[in-house]
């Protein structure tokens, strides 16, 4: 379980936030003394964008990302009510369906461009800032990078990104190629089909989401299930980037005499990220992230 990485409820009456660790990693090559480092790197001219501008776009991506789960959970659930609606509409279930499978097919769409910023800042901090192997770095490009690195640029990071080459990785079931969620979406006839289903002694339907190909050439994946797991590992997966990458830091601010330590508290967003409609926030499975045991101290 997560304690960086996750869902936190803090008591009864205080409303849940998201855990991003990670933002710490952002926050010092951005705003801290190793921002003086990535500047002078960025106006070399061999990287187009700062630390600063891949920070103020992670946390936008951050928010985007959350409340496509939050869209994709509430049409979802709307979806299912209406099944069991005997005065409903037929069109409205339909409408309802298209608007889940429009958040899901977004949510996708954010959590690949939040990995691919998380694979920018990690030359920064580890390095000065990218070196041309890593320019303009998407999370697949860092991902070969470090797994064909001769040097020690990557020697800690190398572990964690071996890893995501086994079957059921969060790397493979979102992003494998021909079998990860988001490339069967965007590269191949898959879709993400919703219909309800009322088994023994059910006295209603239940909603249910599968992604599956057209031609009935792969199997099909419960896409909640798939989702919630995905969520889970990768909450879990950055838990232990931030830590190597933090102990990274700190050896470097020892190395160049500079006053820094990870800020003790988590960087946190709270959910939903719109809060202008009151809903009902389920105890479990909100948002489909993990639970957070809560942030410890690195």
């Amino acid at each position: 379980m997560p304690n960086q990485h996750g869902l936190f409820k803090q008591g009864p009456k205080c409303p849940p936030v998201f855990l991003l660790g990670i933002r710490r990693v952002f926050n010092a090559v951005s705003i801290g003394p190793f921002r003086f480092d990535s500047d002078a790197f960025h106006k070399s001219g061999k990287q187009r964008y700062s630390a600063v501008h891949i920070e103020t776009h992670f946390r936008s991506v951050c928010e985007r990302l959350l409340h496509s789960l939050d869209l994709f959970q509430r049409h979802f659930s709307a979806f299912g009510r209406s099944l069991n609606d005997t005065t409903g509409n037929p069109l409205i279930d339909e409408n309802l369906a298209r608007e889940a499978g429009v958040a899901a097919d977004s949510v996708f769409a954010y959590l690949c461009t939040f990995i691919d910023d998380i694979a920018r800042i990690v030359p920064f901090a580890l390095l000065h800032g990218p070196t041309e192997n890593d320019h303009g770095s998407m999370f697949t490009k860092l991902k070969g990078n470090i797994k064909t690195d001769t040097n020690s640029t990557y020697r800690t990071l190398k572990p964690l990104f071996v890893k995501l080459d086994e079957p059921h990785s969060w790397w493979q079931s979102g992003f494998g190629k021909g079998t990860g969620i988001r490339h069967r979406l965007v590269h191949y006839p898959d879709i993400i089909n919703f219909q309800g289903e009322k088994r023994d002694n059910d006295q209603q339907f239940r909603p249910q989401a599968f992604l599956f190909r057209l031609d009935g050439s792969n199997s099909a994946l419960d896409f909640e299930i798939e989702l919630s797991r995905l969520l889970g590992n990768l909450c879990g997966w950055l838990d232990q980037l931030e830590e190597v990458l933090v102990k990274q830091l700190i050896d470097r601010a020892k190395r160049k005499k500079l006053d820094w330590r990870p800020n003790r508290v988590c960087p946190q967003i709270f959910v939903p990220v719109d809060r202008s409609a009151a809903r009902e926030i389920p105890e479990t499975d909100f948002l489909y992230l993990p639970i957070c045991t809560g942030p410890s101290p690195l």
